[in-house]
């Protein structure tokens, strides 16, 4: 997720229509007239749909974010996963090309520059997890399966390394000392190339759209290096916490239709799980970034509201959970 003076200050480019300047200014490299592009949403990028019945699926989405945040190497590298995925029939939302025959452009802005690429829509609907077919669940599992399984050069996109724990709480040495331990038994896995490699990172029901059995992934920002069973555990987290064990069984047999996952892999996930609320919590505490005295628009408010009781209740199932691993 972006700061929140960042959300803040695009928000207040979009006018009623959802159309913005700086929106067309991001999307003139596509060609894309002005006030077509309309803001959508921002969160981990700014998103912005330009709908047209020429396009495969009827829109595109734009996505920017910051440049400082994120390289044109770590979008071009994103680009080539996705389609190389494409090529090898795994059904994704594939990159469209700007004019100038690139995946991402740098643009200038009024807010300032921008990383910015454009893709295509995912066809179908995004489905619960607890709503899911046993059979679909099984193909949610391939697929992810057949993601790890493509073995594209990523030297774009580095794995998180060091999570500077002390430096980002250095007042709260109880999660601390929770979370040290976490890390370092990350640290001590394995990362051969049966185990560790291409991941998708949020490959959850979120990023999913479905044609009957027939699902479409999109929304690779966090793709990158990662175990492959920590992958399945952010695919899974909420599969595992709230619906009938049997999807997750089918989603196993899905996968390891397709590529090994063994049984000590999958008892991994509880602490990939551990760590990834650590991620979050680390995200939270850093885009937390506006002074909760002063006057913001009330669904600013609520959002930073939000975020914080989210950040209280992912420290207490760490340290409710850390002495487990």
């Amino acid at each position: 997720m972006m700061p929140l003076s960042e959300i803040h200050a695009m928000n207040r480019t979009v006018g009623g229509d959802g159309t913005s300047a700086v929106a067309d200014a991001l999307a003139a490299p596509w060609g894309v007239a002005a006030g077509r592009a309309r803001f959508w949403r921002s969160s981990a990028t700014h998103v912005f749909v330009i709908e047209d019945p020429a396009f495969p699926h009827g829109a595109r989405f734009l996505r920017a974010v910051p440049a400082a945040r994120r390289t044109l190497e770590e979008i071009d590298c994103t680009a080539r996963l996705v389609v190389e995925l494409d090529r090898r029939g795994l059904g994704v939302a594939t990159p469209a090309a700007s004019r100038g025959g690139r995946w991402g452009e740098h643009v200038r802005t009024a807010l300032g520059a921008y990383h910015v690429m454009m893709v295509e829509a995912a066809p179908g609907r995004t489905i619960e997890a607890d709503q899911l077919s046993v059979g679909q669940a099984g193909v949610w599992g391939a697929a992810l399966a057949a993601l790890h399984e493509c073995a594209v050069d990523m030297p774009g996109l580095r794995p998180k390394e060091e999570r500077r724990i002390e430096a980002v709480f250095p007042d709260d040495p109880e999660l601390v000392a929770a979370i040290t331990p976490l890390i370092d038994r990350l640290a001590a896995l394995p990362r051969d190339a049966a185990r560790f490699g291409p991941a998708h990172n949020d490959f959850e029901p979120d990023n999913l759209a479905w044609q009957d059995e027939r699902l479409t992934a999109f929304d690779f920002d966090e793709a990158g290096p990662s175990w492959f069973a920590a992958d399945v555990a952010a695919a899974t987290e909420d599969l595992r916490a709230e619906a009938d064990p049997a999807l997750f069984d089918a989603f196993v047999r899905g996968y390891r239709s397709v590529k090994p996952l063994e049984d000590g892999e999958l008892a991994l996930l509880p602490l990939f799980d551990l760590v990834r609320a650590t991620d979050r919590l680390i995200l939270i505490h850093g885009v937390l970034d506006l002074d909760p005295g002063a006057a913001y628009p009330e669904w600013l408010v609520r959002l930073r509201a939000r975020l914080e009781t989210r950040g209280e209740r992912l420290r207490r199932r760490i340290l409710r959970n850390s002495c487990h691993m």
